[in-house]
């Protein structure tokens, strides 16, 4: 038997990947959005950072696939860039490589995939939309056990409205007002967790100058050196023969400038070359465009003495990161994954339970890595309680890690650089990096990484130390 209501708010990608596993469980799934969503593919204003580069990674790409077979293909039909006919590049201070394609991808702006994914969920005849609503508050049981629905604003009339539901999905976004929601209801939000990134990228498109032309990559991906002061770059392709590339800093030092001539200048001062080399003959087609990210925020709703049973959050509005690493829209895929897992058990305090599932099998993980390159940079602190609050050994290990991985790659064997890039990628588990037999090899290299460990320690303690549960 289906359940009765569910409710999602915000239509973009975090809310499609919702709605779509809701709409076998309930009868009615209501997705509510503060904008007119386009029929084609085309930004909105909800949306600011859909003007920006997106990226799939392939843990995101393999459960996208398992609940929209072929939209790959569906991308790359209607102007996408065929990307994994190509292989990538990355260049870092340690060294670079190509990275041929071990899967099917396709470049493609935020809006198209967000239209095609859409475009999906609308099959479903349970689904329906309400545009142009504010959401303005939660509703509850008299002593805040249960949700039972939301108050919504009618942007055009100014009509209050009370949309009821059994289930409340908040994936708002990074604009989530979730918490003051809940201290509107006279509820204390946990403390979240914080990286005070002062993040700014600024992105650029270009067209080619001849549209039968292939490109030598997909991606190029140019790491930062942040002791050095060098910002991280990334060229990427999408449809309909577009490039763009994005300059990023972090810890608000230094922003990429938005001056066509200043940005066209900042390529050059990329750890890789080749960026500059490949886009030398492209055409810009747009303005350099910035954007700003004060902090990267992990809510802990986990841990609220008092929850509403059936109100949860999912992407942005849960834990937002460094978009720099792509992890935003394939985490989103990954945690509705396993809230599609979770809507087939029954367990007392069943919502405290996908919080915690969440944070343990996708946010801990992600949060990690990222949070780990973002205190590199100089300005950039952590706040709270986790695993980030000493990154000293990490990094260190992280640094004589790819210090190694590339020597190997130099005598034949890339197996340390693919597990690295398993694991940024979602694919695998920390411990494929961060492991016992791993650090014994790093410390026979290193007397200063030796040190890290007592004689009466075990690797197995000192790494368990740093790497979150």
């Amino acid at each position: 038997m289906k359940k009765n209501t569910a409710i999602v708010i915000g239509s973009s990608i975090a809310g499609i990947f919702a709605a779509n596993v809701l709409a076998p469980v309930y009868e009615k799934v209501i997705v509510l959005d503060r904008d007119r969503l386009p029929n084609e593919a085309k930004n909105r204003p909800g949306t600011p950072q859909s003007f920006h580069i997106h990226r799939l990674l392939p843990k995101g790409i393999e459960v996208m696939n398992r609940y929209f077979p072929d939209f790959i293909q569906e991308m790359i039909d209607e102007g996408a860039f065929h990307s994994s006919s190509f292989p990538g590049y990355i260049d870092n201070p340690f060294g670079s490589m190509e990275i041929p394609a071990e899967m099917e991808d396709a470049g493609a702006s935020r809006a198209l995939l967000e239209s095609i994914l859409r475009r999906r969920v609308k099959k479903h005849r349970n689904v329906t939309w309400m545009e142009q609503v504010n959401v303005i508050g939660l509703t509850t049981t008299n002593n805040h056990q249960a949700v039972t629905g939301v108050r919504v604003e009618d942007r055009q009339t100014r009509k209050e409205l009370h949309v009821t539901g059994d289930l409340v999905i908040d994936a708002s976004g990074i604009s989530t007002k979730l918490p003051q929601w809940l201290r509107d209801l006279n509820l204390s939000p946990p403390t979240p967790e914080k990286l005070m990134t002062n993040i700014g990228y600024t992105t650029r498109y270009y067209s080619y100058p001849h549209k039968n032309e292939s490109p030598a990559y997909s991606d190029i991906i140019s790491h930062g050196n942040p002791g050095e002061h060098v910002g991280s770059g990334l060229l990427s392709h999408q449809e309909n023969g577009r490039a763009g590339i994005i300059l990023y800093f972090a810890g608000g030092a230094r922003y990429p400038s938005t001056d066509e001539e200043a940005f066209e200048n900042e390529i050059n001062e990329l750890q890789s070359l080749k960026i500059a080399e490949l886009s030398e003959p492209f055409v810009p087609e747009s303005a350099p465009r910035g954007y700003r990210i004060k902090e990267c925020v992990r809510q802990h709703y986990e841990r609220a003495e008092i929850w509403p049973e059936g109100l949860l959050a999912l992407g942005d509005a849960f834990c937002n990161f460094d978009p720099l690493f792509g992890q935003g829209i394939s985490v989103a895929a990954m945690e509705a994954e396993v809230l599609d897992e979770c809507l087939k058990v029954q367990t007392p305090q069943w919502t405290k339970y996908v919080f915690e599932q969440m944070q343990q099998r996708v946010i801990a993980p992600a949060w990690w890595t990222s949070g780990l390159s973002d205190l590199q940079w100089s300005g950039v602190h952590y706040v709270g309680d986790g695993k980030l609050s000493d990154p000293t050994f990490a990094h260190n290990y992280l640094r004589h890690y790819m210090s190694y991985a590339f020597k190997e790659k130099e005598s034949g064997n890339t197996k340390p650089i693919e597990g690295y890039l398993a694991m940024i990628g979602l694919l695998e588990p920390l411990t494929t990096v961060f492991n016992a037999t791993t650090a014994l090899k790093l410390a026979e290299h290193s007397e200063e990484f030796a040190g890290y460990k007592t004689k009466e320690e075990t690797w197995e303690h000192v790494i368990s130390t740093a790497l979150p549960t």
